[in-house]
Protein backbone atom coordinates (compact mmCIF):
# COMPACT_ATOMS: atom_id res chain seq x y z
CA UNK A 1 0.00 0.00 0.00
CA UNK A 2 1.00 3.37 0.92
CA UNK A 3 3.56 3.00 3.15
CA UNK A 4 5.49 0.45 0.66
CA UNK A 5 5.54 2.91 -1.93
CA UNK A 6 7.01 5.40 0.32
CA UNK A 7 9.07 3.10 2.37
CA UNK A 8 10.50 2.56 -1.66
CA UNK A 9 10.87 6.22 -2.52
CA UNK A 10 12.58 6.77 0.36
CA UNK A 11 15.30 4.18 -0.85
CA UNK A 12 14.45 2.10 2.88
CA UNK A 13 15.36 4.99 4.82
CA UNK A 14 13.17 4.95 7.95
CA UNK A 15 14.11 8.23 9.20
CA UNK A 16 12.78 9.46 5.41
CA UNK A 17 9.83 7.48 5.40
CA UNK A 18 8.73 9.07 8.90
CA UNK A 19 9.49 12.26 7.21
CA UNK A 20 7.37 11.83 4.60
CA UNK A 21 4.47 10.30 6.24
CA UNK A 22 4.47 13.26 8.57
CA UNK A 23 4.57 15.55 5.64
CA UNK A 24 1.69 13.41 3.90
CA UNK A 25 -0.44 13.64 7.06
CA UNK A 26 -0.20 17.38 7.15
CA UNK A 27 -0.43 17.87 3.91
CA UNK A 28 -3.29 15.67 2.74
CA UNK A 29 -3.05 12.26 1.20
CA UNK A 30 -2.20 14.08 -2.61
CA UNK A 31 0.01 11.38 -4.30
CA UNK A 32 2.06 14.09 -6.32
CA UNK A 33 1.76 16.49 -3.20
CA UNK A 34 3.56 14.01 -1.34
CA UNK A 35 6.21 12.99 -3.92
CA UNK A 36 7.46 16.65 -4.50
CA UNK A 37 6.77 17.77 -0.08
CA UNK A 38 8.71 14.76 0.82
CA UNK A 39 11.85 15.21 -1.49
CA UNK A 40 11.70 18.45 -0.07
CA UNK A 41 11.27 17.32 3.85
CA UNK A 42 14.02 14.91 2.98
CA UNK A 43 16.70 17.20 1.25
CA UNK A 44 15.91 19.77 3.91
CA UNK A 45 17.18 17.01 6.75
CA UNK A 46 20.32 16.41 4.73
CA UNK A 47 20.96 20.25 4.56
CA UNK A 48 20.18 20.46 7.86
CA UNK A 49 21.63 17.55 9.66
CA UNK A 50 24.71 16.95 7.38
CA UNK A 51 25.80 19.60 4.70
CA UNK A 52 25.16 22.92 6.82
CA UNK A 53 27.21 21.54 9.76
CA UNK A 54 29.81 20.73 7.67
CA UNK A 55 32.78 22.85 7.50
CA UNK A 56 33.34 24.32 3.74
CA UNK A 57 36.61 21.89 2.76
CA UNK A 58 34.13 18.92 3.97
CA UNK A 59 31.50 20.96 1.97
CA UNK A 60 33.40 21.01 -1.36
CA UNK A 61 34.33 16.72 -0.54
CA UNK A 62 30.62 16.09 -0.34
CA UNK A 63 29.71 18.06 -3.25
CA UNK A 64 32.86 16.64 -5.36
CA UNK A 65 32.12 13.38 -4.60
CA UNK A 66 28.57 13.68 -5.37
CA UNK A 67 28.65 11.97 -8.47
CA UNK A 68 31.05 8.86 -8.01
CA UNK A 69 28.64 5.58 -7.49
CA UNK A 70 30.91 4.57 -4.88
CA UNK A 71 34.57 5.87 -3.83
CA UNK A 72 38.15 5.27 -2.13
CA UNK A 73 38.90 7.17 0.28
CA UNK A 74 41.87 7.38 -2.39
CA UNK A 75 39.36 8.35 -5.13
CA UNK A 76 37.49 11.10 -2.94
CA UNK A 77 40.06 12.97 -2.06
CA UNK A 78 41.31 13.09 -5.61
CA UNK A 79 38.40 14.21 -6.88
CA UNK A 80 37.68 16.91 -3.95
CA UNK A 81 41.50 17.68 -3.58
CA UNK A 82 39.96 17.39 0.20
CA UNK A 83 43.34 15.12 2.12
CA UNK A 84 40.73 14.67 5.30
CA UNK A 85 38.08 13.17 2.93
CA UNK A 86 38.86 9.82 4.38
CA UNK A 87 38.13 11.26 7.67
CA UNK A 88 34.82 12.89 6.85
CA UNK A 89 33.89 9.49 5.05
CA UNK A 90 34.83 7.10 7.91
CA UNK A 91 32.71 9.90 10.45
CA UNK A 92 29.63 9.77 8.41
CA UNK A 93 29.54 5.70 7.98
CA UNK A 94 29.87 5.82 12.22
CA UNK A 95 27.24 8.13 13.22
CA UNK A 96 24.92 6.17 10.14
CA UNK A 97 24.75 9.40 8.00
CA UNK A 98 23.69 8.30 4.93
CA UNK A 99 27.36 6.66 3.89
CA UNK A 100 27.83 2.63 3.30
CA UNK A 101 30.66 1.26 3.54
CA UNK A 102 31.74 -2.55 1.78
CA UNK A 103 35.22 -3.69 2.67
CA UNK A 104 37.22 -5.75 0.24
CA UNK A 105 40.94 -4.76 -0.30
CA UNK A 106 39.92 -1.32 0.90
CA UNK A 107 37.04 0.35 2.38
CA UNK A 108 34.65 1.55 -0.47
CA UNK A 109 32.11 4.01 0.60
CA UNK A 110 28.68 4.81 -1.33
CA UNK A 111 25.98 7.44 -0.42
CA UNK A 112 22.37 6.77 0.11
CA UNK A 113 20.69 7.24 -3.24
CA UNK A 114 18.30 10.37 -1.90
CA UNK A 115 21.49 11.62 -0.07
CA UNK A 116 23.40 11.52 -3.42
CA UNK A 117 20.64 13.01 -5.00
CA UNK A 118 20.69 16.24 -2.91
CA UNK A 119 24.47 16.44 -3.06
CA UNK A 120 24.06 16.37 -6.72
CA UNK A 121 21.19 18.95 -7.00
CA UNK A 122 23.11 21.04 -4.56
CA UNK A 123 25.82 21.01 -6.89
CA UNK A 124 24.17 22.10 -9.83
CA UNK A 125 23.03 24.53 -7.94
CA UNK A 126 26.08 26.16 -5.93
CA UNK A 127 28.57 25.61 -8.52
CA UNK A 128 29.29 27.42 -12.30
CA UNK A 129 28.56 25.64 -14.88
CA UNK A 130 32.77 25.08 -16.15
CA UNK A 131 33.23 24.22 -12.53
CA UNK A 132 30.47 21.48 -12.37
CA UNK A 133 31.57 19.99 -15.74
CA UNK A 134 35.26 20.04 -14.45
CA UNK A 135 34.13 18.18 -11.27
CA UNK A 136 31.80 15.47 -13.53
CA UNK A 137 35.33 15.36 -15.63
CA UNK A 138 37.54 14.54 -13.21
CA UNK A 139 34.80 12.20 -11.26
CA UNK A 140 34.81 9.83 -14.83
CA UNK A 141 38.62 10.08 -14.95
CA UNK A 142 39.03 8.64 -11.62
CA UNK A 143 36.49 5.82 -12.23
CA UNK A 144 37.96 5.36 -15.54
CA UNK A 145 41.30 4.78 -13.78
CA UNK A 146 40.19 2.40 -11.18
CA UNK A 147 38.24 0.34 -14.11
CA UNK A 148 35.04 1.34 -13.50
CA UNK A 149 34.38 1.71 -17.67
CA UNK A 150 30.88 2.20 -17.48
CA UNK A 151 30.41 4.49 -14.67
CA UNK A 152 33.21 6.46 -16.43
CA UNK A 153 31.36 6.52 -19.52
CA UNK A 154 28.12 7.49 -17.76
CA UNK A 155 29.76 10.92 -16.19
CA UNK A 156 31.46 12.01 -19.70
CA UNK A 157 28.14 11.60 -21.34
CA UNK A 158 26.73 13.84 -18.55
CA UNK A 159 29.50 16.56 -18.59
CA UNK A 160 29.21 16.12 -22.89
CA UNK A 161 33.13 15.22 -22.81
CA UNK A 162 32.24 13.95 -26.49
CA UNK A 163 36.18 13.33 -26.62
CA UNK A 164 36.77 11.31 -23.94
CA UNK A 165 33.18 9.44 -24.35
CA UNK A 166 34.47 8.40 -27.60
CA UNK A 167 38.24 7.62 -26.93
CA UNK A 168 36.83 5.31 -24.40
Amino acid sequence: GLLVQVHARMGGWAAGTVLALDRMRRAGYDAHALELDSREAVFDYFAGEVFDRANTEHQQMLLATAFLPSMTVELAQRVSGVESAGRLLKELYRRHLFVERRTSAQHVYRYHALFREFLRERARDKLPAPRLAQLIGDSARGLQDGGAIDEALELYLQAEDWPSAVAL
